[in-house]
């Protein structure tokens, strides 16, 4: 999510942002001035690794906000391929319901058309795996 990635870079930014007099080793957090909030008025607490100062603290943070983008990124990339292949999947249901309610309305029968498409859509399914 790249808001969540945004938060990452912003508590980053914000831990650079600080007077280095203000980090004594062990800290496990520290307030920050928020500056995503609308206002820029609040403050919020950053969990820091007790072992790192401010500027390997954030180092990490930075880390973690690239990470997220790149997550994002390769999902998008699954993502559209994905969708393409649903939205055809969803086509061929509302195909299959067509002939169903063919079926039902002529009692059993369908037209020579319908009949040659349901044997096409059976050959794709045993295909692709699905059947």
């Amino acid at each position: 999510d790249p808001a969540e990635a945004e938060a990452w870079r912003a508590r980053a930014e914000a831990l650079l942002g600080l007077p280095r007099s203000t980090w004594h080793p062990g800290m496990t957090q520290v307030a920050v001035p928020d500056y995503v909030s609308h206002d820029g008025s609040g403050s919020l607490s950053v969990e820091l690794d007790p072992d790192l100062d401010f500027a390997q603290n954030a180092e990490v943070y930075f880390k973690r906000a690239e990470k997220i983008l790149r997550g994002a990124e390769k999902i998008q990339a699954l993502l559209g391929p994905a969708e393409a292949e649903l939205e055809r999947w969803r086509a061929e249901a509302e195909r299959a319901e067509r002939w169903r309610l063919e079926v039902e309305e002529a009692q059993g029968a369908l037209s020579d058309e319908s009949a040659e498409g349901l044997r096409r859509f059976r050959e794709v399914m045993i295909e692709e795996g699905v059947i």
